[in-house]
């Protein structure tokens, strides 16, 4: 029965997509938990959680998740056509 439901769901009009949409990546996981754990991080301090990590694609990541974040509370509002 479950193995059903699974089968025949569509996750593509559920939150749940959109929500791994936004953190798909490899670090944006733990860039997320740094900024909800400590509030405010530096570039730095999140090269030194991230270990391994390139300034271009740290920069990136955030980049893209404060796009995401401005999208989310300002969307863009069609007027009617009239």
């Amino acid at each position: 029965m479950i193995k059903n439901y699974i089968e025949e769901a569509n996750f593509e009009d559920t939150g749940f997509s959109y929500t791994l949409s936004l953190i798909s990546g490899k670090h944006k996981m733990v860039i997320l938990y740094c900024l909800m754990e400590f509030d405010v991080v530096r570039f730095n301090e999140l090269r030194r959680y991230l270990k391994k990590v390139s300034d271009k694609t740290l920069s990136n990541n955030l980049k893209e998740l404060e796009n995401r974040q401005q999208q989310r509370l300002f969307p863009v509002i069609f007027a009617p056509d009239t």
